[in-house]
């Protein structure tokens, strides 16, 4: 007989907070309210999250004709602009954000659930993943390749 597999479905809004220096952890951030929110399924660019792009934007992928400067030609002065900037020779994104973002959602683990492994798992984040259950520390993923698990039993078993 094949074990039952009850989930819940985590889409929806989720409380946000950016860290772009990367400090939260140091400066409590979790325990701090969110003031931002997000869709999820979903990139903090698609949703205007971040800076909008323009030459000061840090790209990832250079191509070599943006990196030796092709981009700055007269030609491409008017898409220079901070009204009217656009990226040539590449896919830009309608905002940019670099940096640490911490998610927050309240859940409630139904009661049958007791005693069953219970188990997070995101598909596709995007780098590295921590995760919290109130102010206990659960455990570190780190990958692009591979969606991220992390075993949230031990500590909602006490809860």
């Amino acid at each position: 007989m094949k074990p039952t597999v009850n989930s819940l479905d985590l889409s929806g809004v989720w409380q946000l907070a950016l860290d772009p220096a990367d400090c939260g952890i140091h400066e409590n951030l979790p325990q701090n309210d969110f003031d931002l929110s997000v869709q999820l399924p979903g990139s903090l660019p698609e949703q205007g999250i971040g800076d909008p792009p323009s030459t000061e934007s840090p790209w990832f992928g250079m191509i070599d004709r943006i990196r030796d400067g092709e981009w700055r030609k007269p030609k491409y002065a008017p898409y220079r602009t901070a009204t009217h900037f656009k990226m040539p020779f590449w896919l830009q994104p309608p905002a940019v954000y670099v940096g640490a973002a911490w998610y927050r959602k309240e859940v409630e683990i139904p009661a049958e659930w007791k005693g069953k492994s219970i188990r997070l798992f995101l598909e596709r984040p995007h780098w590295e993943t921590r995760v919290w259950v109130d102010d206990v520390f659960i455990s570190t993923c780190d990958s692009l390749s591979v969606p991220h698990e992390h075993d949230l039993s031990a500590v909602l078993m006490r809860h």
